[in-house]
């Protein structure tokens, strides 16, 4: 370790790689060490805040986290809910949002086809996708996925621009 040191010397960005990994191994062993001293000893990275583990040191010294100060990164997945009723309210809550996204995506799709038969200024066709999107429309407001008042003016709306064709 000396001589590859004492050769790194005059490679300025050598040794500092060297430095760093010399320093991550003393905090490493020295985490190891504190670990096995008991929860009053060892040190700490501040007043509140955990143990430094060996992959936030890693990312520290190696640049990829600049803003260790503040809070380092959770190497862990921590459940968000706690109890059995809580996982069930949030696998229910996921299967109800992607059920929504896949009926929004249902009725955008229906009512492009009314304003893409509009632009092409096909009437028949503009009113066969009208006659098609009216009862998504209505479903949707009905059941939540959005409002009235939203459904009420965009009927009115393609309802308009048909009439106005010739």
């Amino acid at each position: 370790m000396l001589i590859q040191l004492l050769v790194a010397l005059c490679l300025p960005s050598l040794a500092i790689a060297l430095l760093l990994e010399l320093l991550l191994v003393l905090i490493v062993r020295e985490g190891t060490e504190s670990a096995d001293a008991g929860p009053d000893q060892g040190t700490a990275t501040g007043v509140g805040a955990h143990r430094l583990t060996a992959p936030e040191v890693a990312w520290i010294l190696r640049g990829l986290y600049s803003d260790y100060s503040i809070t380092a990164p959770d190497f862990q997945e921590t459940p968000l809910a706690n109890s059995a009723q809580a996982r069930k309210r949030a696998r229910q809550a996921e299967d109800r949002r992607q059920q929504n996204a896949s009926q929004r995506s249902t009725l955008r799709t229906f009512m492009k086809k009314v304003i893409k038969a509009i632009q092409a200024g096909d009437k028949e066709a503009a009113v066969q996708a009208f006659k098609d999107a009216v009862p998504r429309i209505d479903r949707a407001a009905r059941k939540g996925l959005i409002h009235a008042n939203k459904a009420a003016r965009h009927k009115s709306r393609m309802n308009a621009h048909i009439k106005g064709m010739s």
